[in-house]
């Protein structure tokens, strides 16, 4: 009810202040007319008509006065309200984008999480505010983070999908919530022991939904009665959807992490069996020609085959440095893709003693997106292992250069000796490769081609629309 006043003066409402429209003209006028016969009568017409005239008016003012002063005082209450309720707004939405921020990080989620239970407890002025998540084995659910004056029954408390404000919440997925609990609750309040532990007489729960169901709840309560108006349940409903937006992302991202992790394995394996495996198998079978050739008196060919075994070595040698540097590289995958490109072809010369250089446009920082930058490295690496391996080349060059306003091709050549394609032992040395270097551009939307020629070198062209991010 909205009402105007203050305490020196009387509190006026809206249905009073209708009432006093209708009935002060009405006494008004039958207070006129009791005046005129009881005491104008004796008057003559003109001066009973100027005396009621001058009444009316005096009357009309002060009434008008009074009617005026009222409305302003409701004007400047409604004002006041809806400048208070604007603030209010504005509090919520600000509460509502810095959670929005800390569970965009869903990386570091773990780490926000009392944060954003804190948030949303200062959002809704409750006593205290839980985030809880289902266990997907034992179907239990467990209070992970909370915040407000809580006992310490909670750090030990498990509830089943049904039960509780939380339970209810998972196994229905949608809000549950109690104004004055036991009372308005149907159930035994046994089944919410975590309201009872906590002495709650209010509680909403709102379910965090991910595409595999239900993953937990967002509990608030107060420990006096309390209504939850709707905007409050809408408040928690969007906390609890951002929640499962960033549970989904979080689960994305690790699934593909784990993913990477062992496609880089599959990469690292065929490396081994590519190179150390197959050196390390050449060793072993030629060392024991050596003294074999020794007794015989066949010194030059010992000599010669020892000369054979150590530049072999020293390939495996070359080739575990290269291995770890990669696998270095990976974990600094944060950094700008130049940067990247630039310390690859740095190692690659440094280990292989071909001369290298990087091809850069104009403005030289070209950011692209993470997954982008992380597929561009591998290709790099891998075009380059082909040419340490098999192109018998002297140079080798990288271009990185803008094509549109978001595009960005990549360029790997080299003078080696080149080949035909598809006829010869060098392109089927090279075919797995050359596959893998496809399956990464594919997977980021690009194309890959391939020009060779027998004594020109070869050249690998990635064209990956898209890439670039401002």
């Amino acid at each position: 009810m909205v009402q105007a006043g203050n305490d020196k003066g009387p509190r006026v409402n809206l249905p009073r202040l209708k009432w006093i429209a209708v009935v002060a003209p009405v006494a008004f006028v039958a207070a006129v007319e009791i005046v005129r016969y009881e005491f104008l009568r004796s008057y003559p017409g003109l001066v009973q008509s100027a005396v009621i005239v001058g009444v009316t008016l005096l009357c009309a003012a002060v009434f008008s006065a009074a009617v005026f002063r009222i409305v302003d005082r409701i004007y400047r209450v409604f004002i006041e309200q809806a400048r208070q309720n604007a603030q209010a707004r504005l509090s919520r939405a600000e509460g509502l984008h810095r959670i929005g921020l800390e569970l965009s990080d869903f990386l570091n989620l773990d780490r926000n999480l009392e944060r954003i239970v804190e948030e949303i407890r200062g959002l809704l002025e409750c006593d205290l505010a839980c985030w809880a998540e289902l266990d997907p084995h034992t179907r239990e659910i467990y209070y992970r983070a909370t915040v407000g004056n809580l006992t310490d029954v909670h750090r030990r408390l498990r509830t089943r999908v049904g039960q509780g404000f939380t339970g209810r919440a998972v196994s229905s997925e949608r809000v549950i919530k109690a104004e004055n609990f036991p009372d308005d609750t149907t159930d035994q309040p046994r089944s919410y022991p975590f309201s009872q532990a906590e002495e709650l007489r209010a509680a909403m729960s709102a379910p965090v939904v991910t595409r595999q169901g239900p993953a937990g709840a967002i509990l608030v309560g107060q420990r006096r009665p309390r209504i939850w108006t709707v905007e409050d349940e809408l408040v928690l409903r969007s906390v609890a959807t951002q929640a499962g937006v960033a549970l989904e992302n979080h689960r994305l991202y690790t699934q593909v992490h784990d993913m990477a992790a062992l496609e880089e394995r599959a990469r690292l394996a065929g490396e081994i069996h590519d190179g150390l495996a197959q050196l390390t198998a050449y060793v072993s079978s030629r060392i024991k020609d050596v003294p074999e050739l020794v007794e015989a008196g066949q010194k030059e060919e010992a000599l010669e085959l020892i000369g054979q075994i150590s530049h072999v070595v020293e390939q495996a040698h070359l080739d575990v440095r290269q291995a770890i540097f990669d696998l270095r590289q990976s974990a600094q995958f944060g950094g700008d893709l130049v940067s990247l490109v630039g310390d690859q072809l740095y190692e690659f010369g440094r280990r292989t003693r071909i001369e290298t250089e990087l091809v850069l446009p104009e403005w030289a920082l070209l950011r692209v997106a993470d997954e982008v930058r992380v597929q561009v490295i591998r290709i790099i690496q891998e075009g380059l292992s082909n040419i340490a391996k098999h192109a018998l080349a002297s140079r080798a060059w990288v271009t990185l250069e803008c094509v549109g306003v978001e595009g960005l091709r990549v360029v790997i050549r080299d003078n080696g000796r080149g080949f035909s394609l598809g006829s010869n032992e060098r392109a089927q040395k090279g075919h797995y490769g050359l596959a893998i270097m496809g399956e990464r551009t594919q997977s980021v939307g690009g194309t890959l081609r391939v020009t060779s020629e027998v004594g020109k070198g070869t050249r690998i062209e990635v064209l990956i629309p898209n890439a670039i991010k401002e």
